[in-house]
């Protein structure tokens, strides 16, 4: 669907190109300020996930907000690593939200849904380290952990942070609070993380 002027001649790529007026394209938007393009695709199907075996991962488990994963996928891209894996109990990774938080990312970095704590098990025994954002006292200082890959990164939920099971699996280390706030967003703590193992491994 295109209404920008601009947008006319461009090739469709097969698909069939349409021009709205702006009132009806409005009403088909749920932002208050469309872009001027919305596009019909198909969703890609699932299938048998195996991670790289020198791959370096970011796994989302029960992030449940949109806007965060959009932001983790756009930073995992950014950042180099080779893919985001969200576990079951994630928000929906085709939600308006998440596509646009993703700023494109959405469309060129590869997003496994649905993997559980026994997928990580798998992933560990075939060894990938799990390294776990977590607060306490028995979590080390982010920057002293090993990052070599294989290597997933894991981050939580919002709310209760990783889940008792996974987080038993992971190398635990938090990111240091030095004001009064109580933790950091899921999505910057994950960039943060994700940047460490870029530092350690692409500079």
């Amino acid at each position: 669907v295109i209404i920008r002027e601009g947008f006319k001649n461009a090739p469709s790529c097969g698909a069939p190109v349409y021009e709205l007026p702006a009132s009806l394209y409005e009403r088909l938007c749920d932002t208050k300020t469309p872009q001027g393009i919305t596009a019909v695709l198909k969703m890609r199907s699932g299938g048998r996930f195996s991670p790289k075996s020198d791959g370096a991962y970011v796994y989302c488990d029960g992030v449940a907000d949109p806007g965060n994963v959009g932001t983790i996928i756009r930073t995992a891209d950014a950042a180099g690593l080779d893919g985001v894996i969200l576990s079951e109990g994630c928000v929906d990774i085709y939600a308006p939200k998440t596509v646009r938080a993703s700023m494109g990312s959405f469309f060129n970095t590869d997003i496994i849904t649905g993997k559980t704590a026994d997928d990580l098990r798998e992933y560990k025994n075939a060894g990938f380290s799990l390294i776990g954002g977590a607060l306490g006292a028995s979590s080390a200082d982010y920057r002293t952990a090993d990052y070599k890959k294989p290597v997933i990164i894991v981050v939580g939920n919002e709310a209760n942070g990783i889940s008792r099971e996974v987080l038993d699996m992971c190398a635990r280390v938090k990111i240091p609070i030095y004001g009064a706030a109580e933790s950091l967003n899921v999505s910057v703590a994950a960039g943060i993380l994700m940047y460490e193992w870029a530092r350690n491994n692409l500079t």
